[in-house]
């Protein structure tokens, strides 16, 4: 047991003995050694963690920089797409002044021009990885394309008049026909009275027609002016003129029924002739389809938003879609900016507690503090 004693006291004396011989070696032993050694180590420190900032705010300035030129490509695209888009709008509301087939084909391949910039643009690398911008490129592409298709129909009505009026489709088609052939007839029964000038019922028969005939025309020229207050040539209101005119029409569509009536009367005594009674007949037919063609283009002058198919169009549908588009587009360029200032601060907090970390250890720091602030 003594000895087992002696031998651990040895061996500790040895312990100690090659420590401080190793201590002496490092020069640790003395105050200036470990003042050496201490300031080795936070070299040693500020040479790691400067190493590590400039890694990450390396590696944030080469993605700034491999994305920048996207960024401006992509900016730069949607302010092209801006003026595009403008001088679409005022090429387009020349032509709705004044219909022309040169100004409509320059305005289709300027629509066909944007489709094709909106497509390149949403096929951009960095707005695919982008998931709002890219979701709003989508859009944009989607309603340009779809104003296209707006676009050319509203051209295409604008350009025949037939198309813009509805009323005037069966105005030429039906009105105008029924007006002639009624004139005619009206004629045919004053030329049969007229070859009986000594029999008092052929003068007054004659006289009846003519009458007919009279009316009949004053009628039809209510009616144009009726039309024609309705695109507002005159002075007074559109309501007060429709509404006026479509009285003095009624006003003579009563008169004519009572002259109509007379004949009538007189076919019943058999006192008109051949072409006479078949006139009166053929009177009746047409003065009844008349009254019908007329009470269908009266249900559509007498609308604000029926008697002209390009209007409604105009302000309900093209020209909000023009203002959602550039709304779209000014949004698609706040959206690149915004996304440009997150990725800056995104990486400015790491680069800033590194730069924190080094001043603490190195308060000159000099060298990290102006390496830093030039990649900021």
């Amino acid at each position: 047991m003594r000895t087992w004693f002696l031998n651990s006291r040895i061996a500790a004396y040895f312990v100690v003995l090659r420590r401080f011989n190793l201590l002496n070696a490092l020069g640790l032993n003395s105050i200036l050694g470990r003042t050496a050694v201490f300031a080795v180590v936070i070299i040693l420190a500020t040479v790691a963690v400067a190493w590590i900032s400039d890694r990450k705010v390396g590696s944030a300035a080469d993605l700034n920089a491999a994305n920048q030129s996207e960024r401006v490509q992509i900016s730069h695209g949607a302010r092209e797409l801006s003026n595009l888009l403008w001088n679409t709008e005022t090429q387009f509301q020349r032509y709705m002044i004044e219909p022309n087939a040169p100004l409509q084909i320059e305005i289709a391949f300027a629509v066909d021009d944007m489709i094709a910039r909106s497509s390149t643009l949403n096929r951009q690398p960095w707005v695919i990885q982008n998931n709002e911008i890219h979701t709003e490129t989508q859009l944009l592409l989607d309603d340009i394309s779809a104003l296209k298709s707006k676009l050319l129909d509203i051209m295409d009505i604008r350009a025949d008049p037939l198309k813009v009026f509805p009323a005037m489709t069966l105005m030429v088609t039906k009105l105008n026909p029924l007006n002639t052939e009624f004139i005619s007839i009206a004629t045919l029964g004053v030329h049969e009275a007229e070859d009986n000038p000594t029999n008092p019922d052929q003068v007054r028969i004659g006289k009846l027609f003519g009458d007919i005939r009279y009316f009949w025309s004053q009628r039809i020229n209510t009616f144009r002016l009726f039309a024609a207050s309705r695109v507002g040539m005159f002075s007074t209101s559109v309501e007060s003129s429709v509404s006026a005119a479509t009285q003095d029409i009624d006003v003579f569509g009563r008169q004519l029924r009572i002259l109509i009536d007379q004949l009538h009367g007189l076919d019943t005594q058999s006192k008109l002739g051949f072409q006479q009674a078949e006139a009166l007949s053929q009177l009746m037919r047409v003065f009844d389809s008349w009254n019908g063609g007329f009470d269908e283009i009266r249900s559509v002058l007498t609308v604000k938003d029926l008697w002209r198919r390009d209007i409604p169009m105009l302000r309900d549908d093209i020209q909000p879609h023009f203002i959602l588009l550039s709304e779209m587009l000014r949004k698609i360029e706040a959206a690149v900016e915004q996304s440009c200032h997150r990725r800056h601060r995104r990486y400015h907090p790491r680069g800033e507690s590194s730069f924190q970390f080094l001043m603490a250890v190195d308060p000159g720091g000099c060298g990290a503090h102006g390496t830093w602030h030039s990649l900021v």
